[in-house]
């Protein structure tokens, strides 16, 4: 293959990426169910003293009846750890109980509260549906191709598309409310919005890199707006995009948010073209009162990938920050594309540890987000090529021990890569592929408790709620819209 054979790959690798997966999670549509044993590599540790510090804010009650936004809570655990209905005694007995499939694609873990479940859909369409019949509610046309997953807040429905945030009213699903969160005529939002306080955070990333130009002048974002009105609070720019700070640094990580430090933390992408920005590839902490920077930690220097510039390694930091306390340290990581998990001192940004999962590439690494789970960190990785930084259609689920960043167990190689996030319920880890395959996979020892079948490729991690898996599925990857949808699943059902 030669150097331009593999930049084009490389580019088409990323562009993939940008249109159809980044930051949400996956949400995948399974058929019918089995039990099987597939291959892991379980090894025991002695680490039990971790322990998960769920922050608490106003976004909606994160209690065993609800999965408010992307993350579940503010510390991103992905983890219900109320739900009791669903176990690793009984994941085996999963089935659907109805299902959604007049839809293009579901990238965005969805929301339920209350007994309503929210989702956007790639046609632009918000949805409101009953949890337990999938009746619809209402449904709200905002445009666009909506990536990441609704967050509900009280009587308001926050959800993203292109480089505008909305609110809608949550009874009628009337918007009430938008603004531009970048006026690059690139920006392109993939992270999900995440309410704190009396404020929703978004972040925003760029298409500019899948573009051949002179000149790259694209600000990686995030901002805070206030709930009610749409008022912007602050914004904050992860580069000048000048001689000293070259361009990019998109934000499409979806924050965790510590309220006891009045911190937000979230990474950033690579940087577009030379100079490497000082804040690119880099975990931040910001305060998400006033949009001040308290702390940095770059992983990847230098890094800088676009369609003029090829040849960096690409390993944004585009999975989800997880939050937890480990022999009462308060820590908080993330694993990026380069295929590695950073863990840093909250407090600091001191480094903690890291552990190299397997070798990155422009599909990763790591894109979809690690679950906190019974004292575990359950976290994938797609793997790529080590000399060249070519993808695989390969992936791999691991557990970290979450103090020591020791690996427990691996699972063999699964077949397609994973580009949604981990969700979990005490003992049950559940995750999907792009193609099609979807796992329930037992905390403890990796061993494959249930899986199933998508109608189509998945690039979402589902909610678990009152006895029931919600999950969507569909997104576009090199060509035109799949099929798409969202199913619901229960026990005997």
């Amino acid at each position: 293959m030669t150097h331009d054979d593999h930049a084009d790959r490389l580019d088409l690798a990323r562009r993939a990426l940008l249109v159809g997966a980044p930051t949400t999670a996956l949400a995948i549509a399974l058929f019918g169910c089995s039990s099987s044993d597939a291959g892991s590599s379980p090894s025991k540790s002695a680490s039990t003293s971790t322990s998960t510090t769920v922050a608490k804010g106003s976004t909606a009650d994160s209690s065993g009846a609800q999965w408010p936004f992307y993350g579940h809570d503010l510390s991103q655990t992905r983890t219900n750890v109320a739900e009791t209905k669903i176990t690793k005694a009984n994941v085996a007995k999963l089935s659907k109980t109805w299902g959604i499939d007049d839809v293009v694609g579901v990238t965005g873990t969805p929301s339920i509260v209350d007994g309503t479940a929210y989702f956007a859909d790639w046609q632009g369409k918000v949805w409101a549906v009953e949890a337990a019949t999938g009746k619809q509610i209402w449904t709200a046309q905002i445009g666009g191709m909506p990536v990441g997953a609704p967050a509900v807040s009280g009587q308001r429905v926050f959800a993203s598309q292109g480089n505008t945030l909305f609110c809608l009213d949550r009874r009628s699903g009337k918007v009430t409310w938008k603004v531009t969160t970048n006026e690059h005529p690139q920006a392109q939002i993939n992270a999900s919005p995440v309410v704190v306080d009396d404020l929703v955070l978004q972040g925003t990333a760029s298409f500019e890199n899948m573009m051949t130009k002179d000149t790259y002048s694209f600000r990686g974002s995030i901002g805070a707006w206030d709930v009610a009105s749409g008022k912007q609070r602050w914004n904050f720019f992860a580069t000048e995009a000048d001689k000293a700070a070259g361009p990019g640094a998109g934000i499409w990580s979806t924050p965790a948010v510590d309220t006891k430090r009045g911190l937000l933390y979230v990474g950033t992408g690579q940087g577009l073209a030379p100079p490497t920005p000082p804040l690119a590839d880099s975990m931040l902490a910001i305060d998400y009162q006033t949009g001040k920077l308290k702390w940095s930690r770059q992983f990847t220097y230098p890094d800088v990938f676009s369609n003029g510039h090829p040849g960096g390694k690409d390993a944004d930091l585009g999975a989800s920050p997880n939050m937890w306390t480990s022999d009462g340290r308060d820590l908080v990581g993330g694993c990026d594309k380069g295929g590695t998990f950073h863990t840093m001192d909250r407090d600091t940004g001191e480094e903690v540890w890291k552990t190299q999962l397997a070798p990155g590439s422009p599909f990763g690494g790591a894109i979809g987000s690690a679950a906190f789970v019974d004292g575990s960190l359950i976290a994938s990785s797609n793997l790529g090529d080590p000399e060249t930084n070519a993808p695989s259609n390969f992936s791999k689920v691991f557990n970290l021990d979450p103090a020591t960043g020791k690996i427990r167990w691996a699972t063999d190689e699964l077949d397609g890569k994973i580009f949604g996030p981990v969700s979990a319920v005490p003992g049950v880890a559940f995750v999907g592929t792009d193609k099609g395959h979807l796992l329930a996979l037992d905390v403890a020892t990796g061993k494959t408790l249930w899986k199933g079948e998508a109608p189509d490729k998945t690039a979402c991690g589902p909610s678990i709620v009152d006895g029931r898996v919600i999950w969507g599925y569909g997104f576009i990857l090199f060509g035109g819209p799949g099929k798409g949808g969202v199913l619901a699943l229960e026990i005997g059902a």
